[in-house]
């Protein structure tokens, strides 16, 4: 049985199951991009990563650096340095796309688990990534498949969830 999960975010439950088989995809072009260069080229997006400084500074000379200008492997280690390094690790974009969630001191002095990034490769290589919408990444599905559905959530009256509307997250790349 194949796994598949449109809207995989963190992925927590297929890196939980780590199925034989499985569909991933998600609209956020930066987090597939991400989930590729780990899956291709763990060891190079762990290079870029022992690369970066630390610290507030740091963090946000990073953050405002365009993503267009990084190699693959730098991308990668952007999203995930940012996402370790920011508030609640959470994931928000302004209206013109840039990630701007404020710096957040890490709990854990802001080191990224190597053999986390390793055993996320072995684990995507079962997997195929989609970039796209939910429908996109249903078309992959037939008969007798696990789907996960757990959407993002979207409510009218609050502010914060807005960025997870259509036409929130655009491409700037393709691996």
């Amino acid at each position: 049985m194949r796994y598949i999960e449109p809207f995989c975010g963190s992925a927590c439950l297929f890196f939980h199951v780590q199925p034989p088989r499985a569909v991933l995809g998600d609209l956020n072009c930066e987090l597939i991009d991400t989930l590729r260069a780990v899956r291709n080229s763990p060891h190079h997006v762990l290079e870029s990563i022992r690369r970066f400084r630390r610290g507030r500074a740091a963090y946000y000379e990073l953050r405002k650096k365009a993503v267009a200008s990084l190699a693959q492997a730098e991308r990668a280690a952007r999203f995930v340095y940012l996402n370790r390094m920011c508030f609640n690790g959470i994931y928000r974009t302004n209206c013109r796309g840039e990630f701007n969630v404020p710096y957040g001191p890490p709990k854990n002095g802001g080191t990224v688990d190597e053999w986390l990034i390793l055993s996320a490769a072995r684990v995507l290589d079962a997997a195929l990534i989609v970039q796209g919408d939910f429908e996109k990444t249903l078309s992959h599905a037939a008969g007798n498949e696990f789907v996960y559905l757990d959407p993002p959530y979207y409510l009218d009256n609050r502010q914060v969830f807005r960025e997870y509307g259509p036409g929130s997250f655009g491409c700037s790349s393709s691996l």
